[in-house]
């Protein structure tokens, strides 16, 4: 049985991409779901598992992303996994510049700053990244629901604030959970 994979696919042309730039041994490509606007994937051309299967490949795939990320400028984090518990999801090496703005939502676990199971529900729910929401003051078994964001349109996913599935995640009038 022959694996097939989604990244070798992509530099055999078999498979659509959004290339960014291009090198004779590696490819940047924006991924299929970015996480913040110019979210790059360099990959190398040839099939390496992750950065431990080959150090010399590892390396030229990084001098090309570290290239990249200076000459395209400004804040970013440079991302790379091995393994599934390490959230790799597609097993050839790849590295993620991810361009950050201050207060652009997006969390780091060694930062200090947290998303809670509250904010990825929303996130998952209206797409906002923020996690800066004002909160229900309905107790909700003790559990905190947010209301809307602070920065943007996201709207209210609190059940005590919708009417139902037609409403879902519009705010009701005089809907703060009191009645």
């Amino acid at each position: 049985m022959t694996r097939t994979c989604v990244f070798c696919d992509i530099v055999a042309g078999t498979e659509p991409a959004d290339v960014f730039w291009v090198w004779p041994d590696t490819v940047a490509i924006t991924p299929r779901h970015p996480v913040t606007d110019g979210h790059l994937l360099v990959i190398p051309t040839v099939h390496v598992e992750d950065f431990r299967e080959d150090p010399v490949v590892s390396a030229s795939t990084m001098a090309r992303a570290a290239w990249l990320a200076n000459n395209l400028r400004g804040d970013m984090n440079l991302i790379t996994s091995a393994g599934a518990a390490a959230t790799q999801t597609v097993l050839h090496l790849h590295i993620h510049l991810v361009p950050r703005l201050t207060g652009d939502g997006l969390t780091l676990p060694w930062t200090g700053q947290h998303h809670t199971a509250t904010d990825v529900h929303t996130y998952l729910s209206t797409g906002c990244r923020h996690g800066e929401h004002d909160y229900c003051r309905s107790t909700h078994g003790g559990r905190k629901r947010p209301a809307s964001c602070k920065f943007c349109d996201a709207p209210c996913i609190c059940p005590c604030h919708t009417t139902g599935p037609a409403d879902a995640g519009r705010p009701t009038a005089g809907g703060d959970g009191a009645s």
